[in-house]
């Protein structure tokens, strides 16, 4: 009987190799601004409600992480903050989710702002940026 075989006729099968542990790396700086907006959401969500807000974490981050890229993230807390502060109708009779901040957050900057914010406004400055956007 030979060393490479176990049995007569059975070759003696190679070792698989031990599995490496998988090291976590750091996370993007882009996360951890995202987990500090969405915990300034989850604070303010549950001030004016008393009960916490549902998230739905993979589509709310991915919302989160787009106003940061668009803004940055002192400007998306302040956003945060009037959201859940604000009289206005449209934000009031919202659900306050992740996903009625995003829908509201350019009126809403446009107010911390001081500019003028009715919907005539707001569709003239859309038009304008649009008409006078460079083309590459």
């Amino acid at each position: 009987m030979s060393a490479d075989r176990l049995f007569d006729d059975a070759p003696v099968q190679p070792t698989k190799p031990a599995k490496q542990k998988r090291v976590k790396s750091k996370p993007e700086p882009e996360s951890a601004a995202g987990k500090r907006v969405l915990a300034a959401y989850h604070a303010g969500f549950l001030a004016r409600h008393g009960c916490k807000p549902l998230i739905a974490g993979a589509r709310d981050m991915k919302l989160i992480k787009q106003m940061i890229a668009t803004w940055d993230e002192r400007i998306v807390l302040a956003l945060i903050e009037r959201f859940f502060e604000s009289s206005d109708q449209r934000v009031r009779s919202s659900d306050y989710k992740v996903p009625d901040l995003f829908y509201h957050a350019q009126r809403l900057l446009l107010e911390l702002n001081g500019r003028v914010t009715d919907r005539r406004t707001l569709e003239i400055s859309d038009t304008v940026s649009r008409a006078t956007r460079r083309r590459s």
